[in-house]
């Protein structure tokens, strides 16, 4: 019936519809934010549902139809989703202006093992890339502190030598604001941590749905190639 009334809508001009988003933390921040901003202000009588799920759960969600598109980043599950973008993401190393590493160009993970670490906790795809980095040299991680809030870990960076991540998805655009800096970290070596867009497979999109789609495609190619 939504996907009825979203036809109908699109075909009278009103260009209306309900769009229910599954995503992860690494996109809901930023990115995500912006987009939905973007598209109200053109297409006002659409509405939208956020919903935040651990890693392997955004795709799973796709399959009984509660979310109409996933955004993710190292999904579990392809075998049942339409993919309709997928990119590499890049690991930052966030810290304090003052740290002793903000002025390198870029860092490997033993560079920042001397200094406490603020990790993401499992499942997050971000913290598997970081520990098979980890494992490729031998070492392990050791966090001071783990908190499935991205936010968190950011601000506990301030103003001392404690090191968090991000993906360039998640790199907060004033970051500088908050007296912190990101260093690129070099993973070569490692199979890159994808992010990806999609919908289930087989599934005809709402009218509203599949347009906001494409508009999130559009933007993740831009952004990211």
């Amino acid at each position: 019936m939504d996907r009825v009334k979203s036809r109908i809508a699109d075909l009278s001009g009103m260009r209306a519809g309900h769009i229910n988003i599954a995503t992860t933390r690494e996109a809901v921040q930023f990115f995500l934010p912006e987009m939905i901003k973007d598209h109200l202000a053109e297409f006002p009588a659409v509405t939208f549902g956020v919903n935040l799920h651990e890693r392997g759960e955004a795709e799973a969600s796709l399959l009984d139809n509660t979310n109409d598109i996933a955004i993710v980043f190292e999904p579990i599950r392809l075998k049942e989703l339409e993919i309709t973008y997928t990119g590499a993401q890049q690991v930052f190393c966030i810290m304090s202006a003052q740290h002793p590493l903000a002025g390198r160009k870029i860092l490997k993970i033993y560079d920042c093992v001397d200094f406490p670490l603020l990790l993401p906790k499992h499942p997050e795809g971000i913290r598997r890339m970081l520990d098979a980095a980890a494992d490729k040299v031998g070492i392990t991680l050791e966090p001071a502190l783990e908190s499935n809030s991205l936010d968190l870990l950011r601000l506990m960076s301030q103003d001392s030598e404690a090191i968090s991540f991000c993906l360039g998805i998640n790199l907060r655009p004033d970051l500088e604001s908050d007296r912190l800096v990101p260093v690129p970290l070099d993973l070569r070596g490692i199979p890159a941590g994808i992010l990806v867009a999609g919908y289930l497979r087989g599934r005809t999109l709402p009218v509203a749905a599949a347009r906001f789609l494409e508009c999130v495609n559009k933007k993740l190619s831009l952004q990211f190639t």
